[in-house]
């Protein structure tokens, strides 16, 4: 697939909307639309046609532990698996489970790209593992309906954007399964300029993005070197050098070819995984003492955290330099406080954010919940007090009767905003066998 270009490049998130999907039973909606009553920052404004939006560089979720943060995390892990992917294999048990088992599941996403907007409908039965419906509008002066699909056939398209694909359609209704996207079954024919940005957009949203490729960035680029050095020094790691050994990753390679999963895969399939795993990095950090002694360590031999933030080095530093979307559960785990504030501060931006590359995450740090950092529409909650109801996802500014104040904390430990644990008191006798 050719890459598509733009007059513009946007790429962002407007909202998603989803329904009787994992925890979530009912209709819930998370939004990257700020509020028009809430102060001028963090935001960026798109136009498209007629309209203009003012969205959010980044949102933080808050809630306790099984209240639904990861399931809201996969939501969109789930959405691209349908389109790009064949039959209900991996995700098959993902409807509400609390009675709802055999009632559709809903997932409505939206996006900008470049001038338009994509609004994308699946509803699933994950219960028969069918695909009900599924919908692609694109709204650039007026929303228009690209295709409508029911059960195994296209039932509604476009004449005019598919006006040099009917080959297309007409193969798609003859072999589209319960099971298959639309969209997956699109991209094997050629596909309209349209559907291919957003292919390539919603390709392109990193989904708990922790990136394997730091030694091989480094082996074929000298000036990543230079980057990554001194991004350590800024945070306080001091590295005087980084060396990469690259060898043939001979054992897994003949285990891959040798694979019954290998032999069905095309010519040209075949050939962009071997290249993609045909060599092994290993990375070694040099140190220098005192006397000018070096020493290396190996890049295993680093803390968990600092693995976890070089993981994150060049996919952060690309979104920041192209723009699109990057979702993390857990931000903060391993990462210090400093850190991860910072790293809020540099996608809040508009010096070091001019691509407006939007970052959602969720996290347990209470030290986040901090009104220099967010503005209300930028904070969520999630609670999950009852498994008959699932899950609830809001903002701080749905809260009605809620004043802005310097003791946001403070308000969040005493329950005001909801998505906090009830907790019991509890204490050894928990955890231990009571001795008479």
């Amino acid at each position: 697939m050719r890459i598509p270009c733009g007059i513009r490049r946007v790429r962002v998130l407007l909202d998603i909307e989803i329904k009787n999907l994992k925890s979530f039973k009912n209709q819930t909606i998370f939004s990257m639309e700020a509020e028009n009553k809430i102060e001028d920052r963090n935001s960026f404004e798109v136009e498209v046609g007629k309209e203009k939006f003012e969205l959010l560089k980044t949102a933080v979720l808050f809630g306790g532990n099984a209240s639904g943060k990861s399931n809201f995390t996969s939501v969109l892990s789930i959405f691209r698996y349908y389109l790009f992917n064949k039959g209900i294999e991996k995700y098959n048990k993902e409807g509400f489970r609390f009675g709802e088992e055999d009632k559709n599941s809903t997932i409505k996403v939206r996006n900008v790209v470049d001038d338009k907007i994509y609004e994308y409908i699946l509803e699933i039965n994950f219960n028969t593992k069918k695909i009900i419906k599924e919908k692609l509008y694109i709204t650039a002066l007026e929303r228009k309906l690209v295709f409508e699909r029911e059960n195994n056939k296209i039932v509604k398209y476009d004449k005019e954007i598919f006006s040099e694909y009917e080959i297309t359609i007409g193969f798609i209704n003859e072999t589209l399964t319960d099971s298959d996207s639309v969209i997956s079954r699109i991209i094997e024919w050629r596909v309209p300029e349209e559907i291919e940005k957003y292919i390539f957009y919603i390709d392109k949203i990193k989904i708990n993005n922790y990136s394997d490729d730091l030694g091989k960035y480094i082996y074929e680029n000298k000036n990543n070197k230079k980057l990554v050095i001194e991004f350590l020094k800024k945070i306080g790691i001091i590295v005087n050098d980084i060396e990469v050994y690259r060898e043939k990753n001979e054992f897994f390679l003949k285990n891959i070819r040798e694979s019954k999963e290998f032999q069905i895969l095309s010519e040209k399939e075949q050939e962009k995984l071997l290249s993609q795993i045909a060599y092994i990095y290993r990375i070694y950090f040099v140190y220098e003492d005192n006397q000018k002694q070096k020493y290396k360590l190996d890049y295993y031999e680093q803390s968990a955290g600092t693995q976890k933030i070089l993981s994150m080095f060049f996919p952060i530093y690309n979104l920041l330099n192209n723009g699109g979307v990057m979702i993390i559960d857990e931000l903060d785990i391993t990462l210090h406080y400093s850190l991860i504030k910072e790293i809020i501060k540099m996608f809040n931006s508009v010096e070091y954010n001019r691509k407006n590359a939007q970052l959602i995450f969720t996290t347990h740090n209470l030290l986040l919940l901090d009104f220099n950092l967010f503005r209300e529409d930028q904070i969520w909650f999630l609670e999950n007090n009852d498994v008959s109801t699932g899950t609830e996802l809001y903002s701080l500014s749905d809260i009605e009767g809620y004043e802005k104040n310097k003791y946001l904390l403070r308000d969040y430990l005493n329950g005001n905003f909801g998505g906090i644990p009830k907790l019991e008191d509890f204490g050894v006798d928990l955890w231990l066998e009571k001795k008479e």
